[in-house]
């Protein structure tokens, strides 16, 4: 077997993150991204406790953002049961309504692949720590979680990576387009 190494593919550097549009600023201590599989697993009394299958029971994608920059504006997106008035975010909403989900964008400073989540929340059932400590600097870690995008087909319903780094580019109008684009390179790797 013939091992290929390319250190084009070695990537490197900070992102460029839009949420709903509108660009996030400055991070500090970078963005995480995070892919999972759900996984159920499968068991038979012969093996007692050993997992003798796994069946795919949903995907998670997660993004922890650590913003360094602390406005008013900034606070108001990183709590969608917040609401703003002039200068003050008050906190406090009525239980039960919906979380919202609006498209994040991540666009690598260094010419990768973008990270497009058609429907991320922000915070849902995290907390924000802010530290306030003598000669720290004071960053917002917020955690956005992805939700499927019921608008998009199946399997293509709650994020892509590569492509184009704009989220209006992939809007539902244009996903047949791009979808078909998708699997047929994909089928051909």
């Amino acid at each position: 077997m013939i091992t290929q190494y390319n250190l084009d593919n070695v990537k490197l550097g900070v992102c460029e993150v839009e949420f709903n549009g509108v660009h996030m600023g400055h991070t500090m201590g970078g963005v995480t991204l995070r892919i999972g599989t759900l996984a159920a697993e499968k068991k038979v009394d012969r093996y007692g406790d050993q997992v003798v299958g796994y069946h795919d029971m949903g995907t998670t994608c997660e993004v922890v953002l650590n913003l360094a920059e602390e406005t008013i504006a900034n606070i108001e997106k990183y709590f969608p049961n917040s609401t703003r008035v002039g200068d003050i975010v008050y906190f406090g909403g009525t239980v039960g309504d919906e979380l919202v989900g609006y498209p994040l964008v991540l666009d690598p400073t260094d010419g990768g692949d973008p990270v497009v989540i058609y429907k991320a929340v922000p915070n849902p059932g995290e907390t924000v720590e802010v530290p306030y400590t003598v000669g720290d600097q004071r960053t917002w870690s917020v955690t956005f979680k992805a939700v499927p995008d019921d608008n998009r087909p199946d399997g293509r319903n709650m994020f892509h990576i590569g492509g184009e780094a704009s989220y209006s580019s992939h809007s539902s109008s244009s996903s047949t387009s791009s979808s078909s684009s998708s699997s047929s390179s994909s089928s051909s790797s």
